[in-house]
């Protein structure tokens, strides 16, 4: 073989050995293509929202070194106090914070709403009656595709560019969108019927496997008797499994799809809290319903002590799963809309009993057999009624503005008058149960506005407490005052503080502040992704959350109003088959009675 031979083999060789580099190379990438996703583009934003969560709870398990993710990201961004709304009612707060703006401007206000075709049902909010453009509207006329999970008032879904699971996944219709995604995520093993698993109560309530089908059995019975007063561990244990449900499907969108934007609620740490705080802080004792509970529960009770904690450390590893799809550039929020706090046992009245001594005092009838009101035989009732709760906001049943009105216009002020009259005739031990009547002028809402009125057209202070164990004289009968009256098994209230934790490319490091409120997120965020501000926002820029040499080089660009052009929609279905389990769900939890 001559030199030249010898040469034009050894390049063949070479360009042999290229080629398999080079096809081998193209192969690995193509299969990690298929196996991880493509890939692609981190997100540009993920905010975490922790309903209910606090720093009392947080800063004592990150001592312990049991929040390794919170702990991580609070080293490498900033954090600090959040201030939430003057009214603490979730839906308001989320979707506020999803919007940058007050409820007045966004219309949700509450968890319900009055159904005035048929006055005695009251209706979930949803999707539908928010008036203003979230974040993930307008971030899709940006061409960013977002995904949204599990963020309440997102049922029905909206149509975006990208994808919602709405706060409703078992909805027939409008649970997510594309439509397709619903099915897809059953399919695929994500979206299941059963409520929740022993795993899970070994997860969550930190019991042995005998322990824990011992919680199941107790739950099944739990589930069947509706006049049990004790904490609802089902309720709970339910709300865990929707959590790890949003989670998996947070999940799938990051690994599968290019996401700009995700948004992903967890809800379980309020539940948790307005539920367990009496057995986490060691004050369970004071409550008359804990003697109920042990009970039920047995020696299971000691564990509820723990429930609180564990609740956190799942929620921690939650965002250590969402953190592996994001990027160094990836602007990090984790947020609450408010905190919680320990509520000592107080004495209340629900609007089914304050309707009650209405009807005994004459101004009131309840259809036969039930205790619906019959408001074309009704005067006066507990606006709250409606609502479920017990206000001491009297309505008068004025024609012109009820659609069963009774009341002629002109007899308003006089039943105001008879009303205070009879009120102030019952008393305890001497001392007026109704006291500081405030009479409102009557007003004839606007048909969009109607339920509006339930502030009242009569107001007043109700000591409730005088009854406890008191009989009272009510026109010349003889009553148990616990019978007008009940005792909270709610342990945790919320707090005016939540917490925000920022990390991202431009944010300062190892910084606290505690001066942050709820409406300034999205304007923020715009800010950070070099988005125009909307004039008409109440939000502000979190300037200080910044580096100062990213604040120097970044201007603030304003327009006018985001609403203006347009707000993505789509014929959104309003009937709910879920409606009821929502309201129960509100029950145990102490926002309805």
């Amino acid at each position: 073989m001559n030199k030249l031979e010898i040469i034009k083999g050894r390049l063949i060789f070479k360009s042999v050995i290229f080629t398999l580099v080079i096809l081998l190379l193209g192969s690995f990438f193509y299969i990690s293509k298929i196996s991880f996703g493509n890939e692609k583009r981190f997100p540009k934003a993920i905010i975490i929202m922790i309903d209910g969560a606090t720093w009392d709870v947080i800063d004592a398990l990150i001592e312990k070194n049991k929040l390794p993710n919170m702990k991580k990201l609070m080293s490498t961004g900033s954090y600090g106090k959040l201030l939430s709304a003057p009214v603490m009612v979730s839906p308001l707060i989320w979707t506020s914070i999803a919007t940058g703006k007050k409820s007045e401007k966004h219309g949700i206000n509450d968890f319900l709403y009055v159904n005035w075709e048929e006055p005695t049902k009251f209706i979930p909010l949803n999707s539908s009656h928010r008036k203003t453009k979230a974040i993930w509207n307008i971030l899709s006329e940006k061409e960013l595709k977002v995904g949204i999970v599990g963020w309440v008032i997102t049922w029905p879904a909206e149509e975006v560019n990208g994808f919602v699971i709405s706060n409703r996944p078992f909805e027939k219709n409008g649970a997510t969108y594309p439509e397709w995604l619903i099915n897809k995520l059953r399919s695929e093993g994500y979206l299941k019927n059963e409520k929740f698993t022993m795993k899970d109560v070994q997860k969550i309530m930190g019991l042995e496997e005998d322990a824990a089908e011992e919680v199941l059995k107790i739950c099944r019975e739990q589930w069947k008797d509706k006049n049990i007063d004790i904490i609802d561990v089902p309720i709970m244990l339910s709300q865990y499994t929707a959590d790890k449900f949003y989670l998996d499907c947070s999940t799938y969108l990051l690994k599968n799809f290019d996401i700009d934007f995700l948004a992903v609620g967890f809800r379980g740490t309020d539940h948790v809290g307005h539920l367990f705080w009496k057995y986490m802080v060691g004050k369970e004792d004071i409550f008359s319903s804990t003697q109920r509970e042990r009970q039920i529960f047995g020696d299971i009770v000691d564990s509820f002590k723990d429930i609180i904690r564990n609740y956190y450390c799942w929620v921690d590893e939650a965002i250590g799963r969402i953190l592996e799809f994001s990027g160094p550039n990836t602007n990090i929020i984790i947020v609450s809309d408010h905190g919680m706090k320990f509520d000592h046992p107080n004495i209340y009245t629900t609007a089914q009993q304050m309707n009650e001594l209405l009807e005994i005092l004459g101004f009131l009838k309840f259809k036969p057999g039930t205790k619906d009101i019959d408001f074309s035989q009704t005067k006066i009732y507990d606006g709250f009624y409606l609502l479920g709760k017990g206000s001491g906001r009297f309505c008068i049943n004025v024609k012109g503005r009820h659609p069963q009105g009774i009341v002629e216009q002109e007899d308003y002020p006089i039943l105001q008058k008879e009303l205070k009259q009879a009120l102030e005739s019952i008393k305890v031990k001497g001392k007026n149960i109704f006291t500081n009547f405030i009479f409102k002028e009557l007003n004839l809402l606007s048909e969009e506005n109607k339920e509006g009125f339930l502030t009242g057209d009569i107001k007043l202070n109700f000591r409730a407490d005088l009854l406890k164990d008191s009989k009272i004289e009510i026109q010349g009968k003889i009553y148990e005052g616990n019978s007008f009256i009940k005792e909270n098994i709610i342990s945790g209230s919320h707090d005016k503080f939540g917490i925000l934790i920022w990390k991202g490319p431009n944010v300062k490091k190892n910084n606290r502040d505690d001066r942050y409120c709820y409406l300034d997120i999205i304007p923020t965020l715009l800010y950070a992704l070099n988005q125009p501000i909307a004039e008409d926002m109440d939000g502000e820029i979190m300037l200080r959350l910044f580096a100062r040499e990213f604040l120097d080089k970044m201007p603030i660009t304003s327009i006018s109003s985001y609403d203006n052009q347009g707000i993505l929609s789509i014929d959104r279905p309003t009937e709910s088959t879920t409606d009821d389990l929502i309201i129960k769900r509100l029950k145990s939890l102490g926002y309805i009675q």
